[in-house]
């Protein structure tokens, strides 16, 4: 039971640095949907064959057996699957010494470099499908929950600062270079933080960027 709950507490943990209407569609694709159909189509089966089952009955344990049906099936891709190989990222090479800014792409690429081969730099492979400005987008979306991020709203040349409380409404996009807002199509360009608070980032997602027997809440 305490390994479960060590898994239940690291998955919120890391849901909670990539959450967001495309992660989840990430999560819920076509695969998982087909099974998930299989099984409600057995367990109705199951139920129509069952005497003792009312029709609601019949419909609810189909839609509960999809729904358990998916939890699995996203599991057992997540977690046991061989791995996507991941793809092949470039070093940065833009930091803003002067102002002591870097782009958050370039912060991005840092951080996975740092936690590659972890739980969660494999999750993040497996959800990016290949593909560089995915992998740099779930990244990059860690990164802001650690830090202030600087944007602006072209065509403004004004930077500002995301408040935290709008964190939740946003998503990263474009390789972890802009982001915009749930539902709305506009796009928040030149996204920055601050070059400093790299070390201490990369030092606190590594703490429980691994599912390890010993990992405490």
């Amino acid at each position: 039971m305490g390994t479960i709950l060590r898994f239940v507490r690291w998955i919120w943990r890391r849901w909670s640095d990539y959450r967001g209407a495309d992660a989840l569609l990430d999560l819920l694709d076509w695969k998982v949907g087909i099974i998930s159909a299989i099984g409600a189509v057995v367990m109705l089966f199951f139920g129509a064959t069952n005497q003792a089952w009312s029709a609601p009955g019949v419909v609810l344990a189909a839609l509960i057996a999809a729904a358990c049906i998916a939890v699995i099936a996203v599991g057992i891709r997540a977690f046991f699957l061989p791995p996507i190989a991941p793809p092949s990222l470039s070093e940065p090479s833009q930091v803003d010494v002067a102002n002591e800014r870097m782009p958050l792409s370039d912060a991005a690429a840092q951080l996975y470099g740092e936690v590659r081969g972890t739980t969660l730099a494999k999750l993040n492979e497996r959800f990016a499908r290949g593909s560089n400005d995915r992998l740099l987008d779930y990244m990059g979306t860690t990164i802001v929950r650690h830090t202030r991020l600087r944007f602006r709203r072209p065509p403004s040349p004004k930077l500002e600062i995301l408040p935290t409380s709008e964190l939740d409404k946003i998503i990263i996009c474009n390789g972890a270079k802009a982001f915009r807002y749930f539902g709305r199509g506009a796009l928040f360009t030149d996204l920055e933080v601050p070059n400093a608070d790299l070390p201490r980032i990369i030092s606190e997602v590594r703490q429980t960027a691994d599912l390890g027997p010993g990992e405490d809440a």
